[in-house]
């Protein structure tokens, strides 16, 4: 073992929501000593490889905010939103000339033929909670709109404008927050992953894989999905909290050599089976990110499969600009968004005092990362909560459907995977066949894993199937 180092707050994880509590830290004492653990190469964060869509109505789905927790979801998100104009003039008050960031707005949500009357659904949902939330959208003349000239098969039946959802492209956030990291000497980022965690006695204690002794008496578990592996180190709280998968995801980042094949806003579809729906999401006047890929696994994986590189090139050409054939892919990136088993968030002090959790935020912690790094903060330094947090970490989980419910979601979902990934069927009444058979396929999933009351989020059906999630934590 090395020397053993001591800090005020030790933040394990070195994605946006560990540094944006870092930074809410520093704030309200620049000289409180903080360390963050997280390897430099930052491989799997889901932050780091996200499009950095700062979306709330693009992501509506269709029955989304029929339960109370779903509703209450979508406030917190919208409150989120409401603060990204003074967090991005908060960090450039810190930040170094270079790395001072802008916050773009603009969002086009695409409705094509290019998966089945699920998107249908979707668009109208969003439309309608647009409309409900009196949030300013207008629908959008395809020929005028910059970086899209989808191939003819890909051509949309409606695009909405959302003038108010904006992005940032994630990387430059990453910069900005090293860079004043680095000017405060407080403040140490320490290149390695965290293996075992000790919280017995007043403090905790962190061993990194470098064989390195950290100690803080407030240590934040910020490390996505790998947090998991050290909340199963800690037998007292375990069973209590939503276990966390992985949410592989991964996308391309293109170089145009055509002129005009850069967007100036995000293009996107609504969400879409199993996953987010295709988006293209401008870096600068050559490069744009392409995502649209999710699967849940129970371990990491690295390097991306092929049906989604696949899917994604497709997307690219077919979806937001036909001249995407000439792009060269210049970087493929994964990322793994911590899913907890009932996909919703993790957040706030466990039982054991001093031990937090800000984790299982999906694929919008980039976008919540101003809110739930200013709650910990607050809450931390002061004592105080700025808002009422139903996410504490030790908590039942949350079922938003019936098994019905969630029956016929799961079967929607896999029809519309199904359809993206090219599905043709013969037209002589094989749409309802395909539908009873899937039907057949999720209600035994049910019944095997003896679920009677409650329904599964689709994209979470093989982590039940496969024994990954078990009874306790259901």
């Amino acid at each position: 073992m090395g020397p053993e180092k001591k800090y005020d707050v030790l933040i394990v994880g070195n994605g946006v929501l560990g540094y944006a509590a870092a930074f809410c830290l520093m704030e309200k004492n620049k000289d409180l000593k903080i360390g963050i653990i997280g390897t430099p190469d930052k491989r799997g964060a889901a932050s780091w490889a996200s499009g950095a869509m700062l979306a709330s109505f693009a992501e509506i789905e269709k029955g989304s905010l029929d339960s109370e927790i779903e509703k209450y979801t979508f406030g917190l998100n919208r409150k989120a939103a409401a603060l990204w104009p003074q967090w991005v003039a908060r960090i450039n008050a810190y930040a170094d000339e270079r790395f001072k960031l802008t916050l773009n707005f603009g969002t086009y949500v695409l409705h094509n033929t290019r998966a089945d009357e699920a998107d249908d659904e979707n668009i109208a949902a969003i439309q309608e909670v647009l409309e409900q939330h009196r949030e300013p959208y207008e629908i959008a003349d395809p020929s005028t709109i910059k970086g899209y000239s989808p191939a003819t098969e890909g051509r949309s039946l409606k695009i909405l404008y959302i003038p108010n959802e904006g992005f940032i492209p994630s990387f430059k956030i990453r910069d900005a927050f090293e860079n004043i990291f680095a000017k405060n000497k407080a403040i140490e980022i320490i290149p390695s992953a965290a293996v075992k965690i000790t919280v017995g006695g007043k403090e905790k204690e962190i061993i990194t894989a470098a064989n390195a002794v950290y100690k803080a008496p407030v240590v934040i578990l910020a490390a996505g999905s790998k947090t998991q592996e050290l909340i199963d180190q800690i037998p007292e709280i375990k069973s209590r909290i939503p276990r966390q998968v992985y949410g592989v995801g991964t996308a391309l980042i293109l170089k145009q050599t055509s002129s005009g094949v850069t967007p100036e806003k995000v293009i996107r579809t609504a969400n879409r089976g199993l996953a987010c729906g295709v988006h293209a999401v401008p870096y600068d006047q050559e490069r744009c990110y392409i995502g649209a890929s999710n699967f849940i696994s129970p371990v990491p994986e690295y390097h991306p499969r092929i049906t989604s590189l696949y899917a994604l090139l497709q997307s690219a050409m077919e979806q937001v600009h036909r001249l995407h054939y000439k792009s060269q892919v210049e970087q493929v990136l994964v990322g793994h968004r911590p899913t907890t088993v009932d996909t919703f968030p993790v957040i706030g002090e466990t039982s054991i005092k001093g031990l937090w959790l800000v984790s299982g935020t999906k694929r919008i912690g980039l976008h919540m990362s101003p809110f739930y790094g200013g709650y910990v903060a607050a809450k931390i330094m002061d004592g105080k909560d700025t808002f009422e947090n139903k996410f504490l970490p030790e908590r039942k989980l949350f079922h938003t459907m019936t098994r019905e419910q969630g029956i016929r979601k799961a079967v929607k979902h896999l029809k519309s995977a199904a359809y993206q990934h090219e599905l043709h069927l013969p037209k002589a009444g094989w749409e309802d066949m395909v539908e009873e058979m899937l039907r057949k396929k999720v209600e035994k999933i049910y019944d095997d894993c003896g679920i009677k009351n409650y329904g599964i989020p689709p994209e979470l059906l093989d982590m039940y199937r496969y024994g990954h999630v078990k009874e306790a934590e259901r």
